[in-house]
């Protein structure tokens, strides 16, 4: 059992980061302590908080986009490539062969799991940049991308017409 100095609570010694430092090799601080006063940080000084992680990327490109992956989406960047090359290394909307400016999209079902995007079940496919943004900026309506289709073909039928009625004035003229 160890005390934080944070707090003053006794706790197991599993429940304090490691720290090789000290004789025991836990800090003096429990982990719960220890997130808030990294999370206090980060709120008071973002801009240094950024410029670390910037810092990192550039030092860790291959290890920060793994860790990313598989945090957030739930899935490791090579099963992400597993998945994209069984969809023939194209968007699975529009079948693009380029991602756009932040790479290949893990697209994923908002309604399966909530906030929490780790839920391997929610992975719809692999998008590039545009069709995922249309997909969240429509929040995943079908109702909603019907009408934007219908309006789409409204307006493609209107300009037709009207080059027909340009293309009849042309010849009245004559």
């Amino acid at each position: 059992m160890k005390t934080c100095t944070k707090c003053n609570n006794e706790y197991e010694l599993s429940d304090f980061v490691k720290d090789n430092r000290r004789t025991d090799g836990r800090g003096s601080c429990c982990k719960k302590c220890q997130q808030e006063m990294i999370n206090n940080s980060r709120r008071k000084k973002p801009e240094v908080y950024r410029n670390h992680q910037r810092k990192f990327q550039k030092e860790n490109p291959g290890k920060y986009t793994d860790k990313q992956y598989k945090n957030v989406r739930g899935i490791s960047k090579e099963e992400m490539l597993e998945m994209l090359k069984a969809q023939g290394n194209v968007c699975k909307i529009c079948g693009t062969t380029e991602p756009g400016n932040k790479g290949w999209m893990v697209d994923h079902d908002h309604s399966c799991c909530g906030k929490v995007r780790r839920c391997k079940k929610c992975i719809r496919g692999i998008l590039c940049r545009g069709c995922n943004s249309m997909l969240g900026f429509s929040r995943d309506n079908i109702e909603t991308l019907q009408i934007a289709i219908s309006y789409l073909e409204e307006y493609n039928e209107s300009k037709v017409s009207d080059a027909n009625v340009q293309s009849d004035d042309v010849r009245g003229t004559e």
